[in-house]
């Protein structure tokens, strides 16, 4: 029996097997699940993977590059925990690493675009609830699931959403709603209120670099999108502008110490020079472990070695930076294979974007900006090594292949 993945809009997809049926509503529930509980989506990517394994493990050939260099990375991240000069941590390389098993579902949803947009349709209404609550914690500082307060900062709250992280919570609505606001793009008001939406949670959550993203998700809504999905860009840039300069004020001001323009801080308080002196410990680290670095899970005991002679570090817990973390765990090679597969996807979703039209191209915006949005991200916190960005990340890498297929396909 040949799994539903195997090749997009064939019969087989229209003839499917009660268990098919069965398997492709686990991979549609995917998503969803994911915005709400890590443990749930471990346990739901575990039998999603058991079930295609009994339905004949195949990946469709038009995937073959992704899967190869994914294999690439991951063997190569194996053998760098295995002669690691450190400890070989093999229990942290299988739980950062099987993120890339959620490539499974996301290559089955994307064999058929109907199957992708059903989908959405649960992230999208748990988007709207997901900002309701974010804005609840912002405001009043608790977090009702763990029953404690939030982390306090110029009078307001991180708010963490589900998630107990207030950056995981803003990668997790960075990675999910350009998706979802541009598969609805056909429906203005609809598409507009996600985007509003998403745009409130992180807000609330007051991470900056995702704030950032979504200004770039706008600029690329508004200069490539239909008309719909441009009204949607603009309501996400005009909520951007207005929300945190009239009613999340503290996101506004931590914006804008981050940035070193602030009015109301210090010199001090300017910045982030924590970041600067991360990220020359990390090059400092690279240099004498250049080839296989020093393994999974092994910062901590490498950065006490050859960390930067700085005293007010504000974190330690990383380099802030996805591929100077590669780097460091896995050494140059490692890191330049994790740098050629976000390009290589990156590249093909942009050429399937440009040359599709409607609201196909409106959906592969939405993709490329949901990667753009946590690349730049990435590039100042650890959010591809953050379980539950990756295990969103890695679905949403195999829907987008699937579905640009057809468009890569005409245009031979």
């Amino acid at each position: 029996m040949k799994p539903p993945s195997a090749a997009p809009r064939e019969p087989l997809a229209a003839a499917m097997t009660s268990w098919q049926k069965v398997w492709i509503g686990l991979c549609m529930a995917y998503p969803a699940v994911a915005l709400v509980s890590i443990a749930a989506t471990n346990i739901l990517l575990s039998l999603i993977v058991l079930g295609w394994l009994l339905q004949g493990a195949k990946f469709p050939s038009s995937a073959r590059i992704l899967i190869g260099t994914s294999a690439l990375y991951l063997a190569w991240t194996l053998m760098a925990v295995a002669f690691s000069p450190y400890s070989s941590n093999w229990s942290a390389w299988l739980e950062e690493r099987s993120t890339f098993l959620a490539l499974i579902p996301g290559l089955a949803l994307g064999s058929k675009a109907e199957w992708a947009r059903k989908s959405f349709r649960y992230v999208s209404i748990l988007l709207v609830l997901l900002a309701v609550y974010a804005a609840y914690q912002y405001f009043f500082g608790w977090d009702l699931l763990r029953g404690r307060p939030l982390v306090f900062l110029l009078h307001r709250y991180h708010a963490t959403g589900l998630q107990d992280l207030h950056l995981t919570f803003a990668g997790i609505i960075g990675l999910a709603m350009p998706v979802a606001a541009a598969i609805y793009s056909h429906q203005g008001f609809k598409s507009s209120l996600i985007a509003l939406s998403g745009v409130l949670a992180v807000i609330s959550s007051m991470a900056r670099t995702i704030m950032l993203g979504l200004i770039g998700c706008g600029v690329l809504f508004l200069l490539f999108g239909s008309r719909k999905l441009r009204m949607a860009g603009l309501v996400l840039l005009l909520a951007l502008l207005i929300l945190p300069n009239a009613i999340f004020t503290a996101s506004g001001e931590r914006m804008r110490r981050g940035l070193g323009v602030s009015e109301e801080a210090t010199l001090e308080q300017q910045g982030d020079p924590t970041r600067i002196h991360l990220w020359n410990s990390a090059i400092t680290i690279i240099r004498h472990y250049p080839l296989l670095g020093v393994g999974e899970g092994n910062w901590r005991a490498a950065f006490e070695q050859f960390k930067d002679p700085y005293k007010d570090y504000s974190t330690t817990a990383g380099a802030h930076n996805d591929f100077l973390d590669a780097a460091v765990e896995n050494g140059i090679i490692g890191g330049a294979v994790l740098v050629f597969l976000c390009v290589y996807i990156l590249f093909y979703i942009a050429r399937s974007a440009w040359r599709a039209w409607g609201d196909d191209r409106d959906v592969m915006l939405g993709f490329l900006a949901a990667f753009l949005i946590i690349l730049f991200g990435g590039m100042f916190q650890g959010y591809q090594t953050d379980a539950e960005n990756a295990l969103l990340l890695w679905f949403l890498v195999g829907v987008s292949m699937q579905l640009a297929r057809p468009q890569a396909e005409q245009a031979k």
